[in-house]
């Protein structure tokens, strides 16, 4: 049962929290990032990002700003909360997220400013400001404390339990 409200909601990313590592091909060596609070705080005032499915320019959902897409900068990280279209690929999202094959986000950026630092016998570049382009619905995330979430009311989540308990017989 796909939630009649259509409204999820999340954390793209969330500060002070380190990625995976990540591959520079450019020096040979592997590094973890870290995004501080409010590095994104300025890009957000322009008002042009996008809501994507796996980075793929080609499967836009939505621009901030139309549809019911939002994003604000808070205390733990980059939260959105957006209504998703009545499209075949807003259903599959919507599917996924709610059978658990979708849980996580991610966010496209240019990278404004940032300092390398080591902690331990790990590399880190730790982001103070960077330009946001996008967030997307993924299966692998670079940063695993992203999360979303369909929001229900009682009743669509115990038919949605249903469902997917019907489903698997």
């Amino acid at each position: 049962m796909i939630s009649s409200g259509r409204w999820v909601s999340g954390y793209a990313i969330q500060w002070l929290s380190s990625s995976s590592e990540i591959y520079d091909k450019d020096t040979d060596s592997y590094f973890k990032e870290i995004f501080l609070a409010d590095s994104l705080v300025d890009t957000l005032k322009n008002r042009d990002q996008y809501l994507l499915y796996a980075h793929d320019p080609d499967k836009k959902i939505c621009r901030i700003g139309q549809e019911e897409f939002h994003m604000v900068s808070d205390e733990k990280g980059l939260y959105f909360s957006v209504r998703l279209p009545n499209t075949t690929l807003c259903n599959r999202i919507l599917r996924e997220i709610e059978i658990g094959y979708i849980r996580s986000m991610s966010i496209g950026f240019n990278e404004i400013k940032h300092e390398k630092i080591k902690i331990g016998s790990g590399d880190y570049r730790v982001v103070s400001k960077a330009s946001l382009k996008e967030i997307s619905f993924v299966h692998r995330p670079a940063y695993i404390d992203t999360s979303v979430t369909i929001n229900r009311t009682v009743e669509e989540e115990l038919l949605s339990k249903i469902k997917i308990a019907l489903d698997g017989k």
